[in-house]
């Protein structure tokens, strides 16, 4: 064993004395340190630098996105009579069939970092609202980061397993799990601290997505990109996604497309996405 490692040695040495351009013969002379004799650096004393995908404060969301994805809904809300033209209501589905089906013949690999946790106000841990599109792009931009594109959203939303919600076991809408289906008030007339129904970010420990994305449904509903939408009409560039905490769809795949990108709400906020690092 010895000889082993003095010949190793002597191979190390000969090839860095050659690597400067002196002469073999002179390392005849040199005396050899065997190994064992060496002091090797263990783990306890070498700080080893692991690279992180994502900054702090986001998560890494990386997998295939299906682009034509049927969820289908097995248990509807029973409609408001109080509602106005109900039949033009969306449908709030309570419980959708534990499996979707993609019917794309190509899926998209996405890999990307999403904020864990909706923009806050500067005061508060809550959501921050009455925030326009336009504003909401600039914040990101600030933070080196940009708004989340709609498919981005309902892959951090949908998981890897192609969930239609983002918290539970993905199929069966819980209000005691996300801040969801709260009584909803005319904001025309009720001030707006009845109106406001936000809590904290992340204080509904539960209700965050299979890639650690709190909040994604309920809240508030948040401002992304929608790549196919406009600057100047319907549908607009300045898409809503995951719902808020009232009564509405709050899945992943539901989007408004109905508001201009300086239009601002009590119930509107945003998060931000990145390119991986």
């Amino acid at each position: 064993m010895q000889t082993s490692t003095k010949i190793i040695s002597i191979i190390l040495t000969t090839s860095y004395v050659a690597s400067i351009g002196l002469s073999l013969s002179l390392v005849r002379d040199v005396k050899v340190t065997p190994l064992r004799h060496l002091k090797m650096p263990t783990v306890d004393n070498v700080k080893l630098t692991v690279k992180e995908a994502c900054p702090g404060g986001m998560r890494h969301v990386v997998g295939d996105y299906c682009p034509e994805l049927v969820q289908t809904c097995i248990r509807e809300r029973k409609k408001d009579p109080h509602v106005k033209n109900p039949g033009k209501t969306p449908v709030v589905c309570e419980e959708f069939a534990h499996a979707s089906t993609c019917l794309s013949k190509k899926t998209v690999h996405m890999d990307f970092c999403v904020d864990t946790y909706e923009h806050t106000e500067e005061v508060s841990d809550l959501p921050r609202v009455y925030v326009s599109w336009t504003d909401a792009n600039a914040s990101c931009e600030i933070e080196g980061k940009r708004l989340c594109k709609v498919q981005e959203f309902e892959k951090l939303c949908e998981g890897p397993n192609n969930h239609a919600l983002g918290y539970g076991d993905g199929w069966t809408r819980d209000k005691n799990i996300c801040n969801i289906d709260k009584m909803w008030h005319d904001p025309l007339t009720t001030p707006f601290a009845k109106l406001d129904k936000r809590v904290p970010v992340g204080s509904m420990k539960d209700c965050k997505s299979d890639y650690g994305v709190h909040d994604v449904n309920g809240n508030v509903d948040e401002f992304v990109m929608n790549e196919n939408g406009s600057y100047h009409h319907e549908p607009w560039v300045s898409t809503l996604m995951g719902g808020h905490a009232f009564g509405v769809r709050s899945m992943c795949r539901a989007m408004t497309t109905s508001h201009s990108p300086d239009f601002s709400f009590y119930i509107q906020g945003y998060r931000c996405c990145k390119d991986k690092v």
